[in-house]
């Protein structure tokens, strides 16, 4: 039995070269403006609540924190779209040199990581010759968030009883801070299990055999990585971003405390 000669080369996600995870952005608050007295401050927080900038509304909620992972600074979707695009056409091609670098794209399409490291390719003696890739990723992944929240421009700011009880419900004051040490930590762990999960190696006969190997675990990792990490996010920030309930919700106004001020000053 002849074994095929193998070549060895090495893959790398573009704008990955620490292993440090990145910061997450922190987009500026989206604040929706509420007029009225106190009643319709509740009135507009239980019928539609905190407004997303793409207009997803939260009944009930006067802050809504989102969570957005992204690769190598490009939207999950977006990214996971590209390397999908990517292994169709990769997967037609057939061309020499893996670590040619006038090979970065296949038609209008661009690849979404680099490959480097091999300097041609022989066969064994009667035998094909065979491609192996060594997966070395170091993905840049990161996260951008963005809290919605509601603004209540009604209230009476000069009477302190007023602004006193805004203050103790006004999202953009209340736990201010923690959505970004919740979301660094997402990222960090997530960035951190990710290094190692595309290890491995991946053999073809030709190039593109192995280039539409490479997209395929690429495109699993970050669709596996992408979903894990918004579903920790889902399931944190109900405990510094959801308005609680009964006595514990935090979206509330005790009207009682400048209702006949601001109905007066109507």
């Amino acid at each position: 039995m002849i074994t095929p000669a193998r070549r060895f080369f090495s893959v790398l996600l573009a704008c990955a070269a620490s292993t440090a995870a990145a910061q997450v952005t922190v987009l500026p608050d989206h604040p929706t403006s509420v007029t009225g007295s106190c009643a319709d401050y509740q009135s507009f927080l239980a019928a539609t609540g905190a407004t997303e900038p793409g207009g997803a509304t939260h009944p009930g909620a006067c802050q809504f924190t989102t969570f957005l992972p992204t690769f190598a600074g490009t939207p999950w979707e977006k990214y996971l779209a590209e390397v999908r695009a990517w292994r169709k056409e990769a997967g037609r091609l057939h061309y020499g040199n893996p670590g040619d670098p006038s090979w970065p794209v296949a038609g209008s399409l661009r690849r979404p990581y680099t490959i480097s490291g091999d300097t041609g390719l022989t066969g064994g003696p009667g035998g094909p010759a065979e491609m192996c890739a060594n997966l070395a990723v170091v993905p840049k992944f990161s996260a951008t968030i963005q809290s919605s929240r509601l603004d209540w421009t009604g209230v009476l700011t000069s009477v302190p009883a007023c602004s006193r009880e805004w203050n103790r419900v006004n999202p953009a004051i209340a736990l201010a801070g923690r959505a970004r040490t919740t979301a660094n930590d997402i990222v960090q762990t997530t960035a951190t299990s990710l290094n190692g999960s595309l290890a491995g190696r991946f053999c073809g006969l030709d190039r593109a055999a192995v280039e539409s190997k490479i997209a395929a675990a690429v495109e699993a990792q970050v669709h596996g990585a992408a979903q894990a990490s918004i579903a920790r996010w889902d399931a944190q920030r109900v405990s510094f971003d959801g308005p609680g309930t009964g006595a514990s919700n935090v979206c509330t106004i005790r009207c009682g405390e400048c209702l006949q001020i601001i109905n007066r000053g109507k």
